[in-house]
């Protein structure tokens, strides 16, 4: 093969390889052209999504710095607060668990599931009379709840 008919070839190869070309790395968009996700936009991480697995993994430091994303992102969010506060608790961050609750309050109102969490992260400081006023709260409000039954009985149960 010549000389000219190789710079030909990669000329020819040069301009076909740019007609597939879909421009994701061009920062130029047509203004009535939506920008598409990237693969990187789309691996962004769900903090709330990420604070539920671990806590269930008993992660409870990753748990929290997740829960305080999601509630920082969404700070109406009652899901995620309560996510942090029982994060808290298990940290024994009581301090900031109770401010996590009362805004949780604030936002949902006492219901029994945010009662029974609060009633259990007082008996996780020791404070049985507190812990069993706010779970009899619970308990007065949903009666068949086995989480709450169980911490009741675990209140009872409990020597130290």
């Amino acid at each position: 093969m010549s000389f000219s008919r190789i710079i030909i070839a990669i000329g020819l190869a040069l301009a076909l390889s740019g007609c597939g070309a879909v421009g994701t790395h061009s920062s130029f968009v047509a203004e009535k052209e939506k920008p598409r996700k990237s693969w990187f936009s789309s691996a962004k991480s769900n903090p709330l999504k990420e604070g539920k697995a671990n806590f269930r993994s008993n992660n409870f430091g990753l748990a929290e710095r997740n829960f305080r994303a999601a509630v920082e992102a969404s700070p109406r969010n009652a899901e995620a607060w309560l996510g942090l506060a029982a994060s808290y608790d298990q940290l024994g961050r009581f301090d900031l668990a109770d401010r996590a609750y009362d805004e949780l309050v604030e936002i949902k109102g006492p219901l029994p599931q945010i009662l029974n969490n609060r009633g259990y992260s007082y008996f996780l400081r020791g404070d049985k009379a507190k812990a069993r006023s706010v779970l009899t709260q619970a308990s007065q409000a949903d009666p068949q709840n086995q989480q709450i039954l169980g911490n009741l009985e675990l209140l009872d149960t409990d020597k130290g």
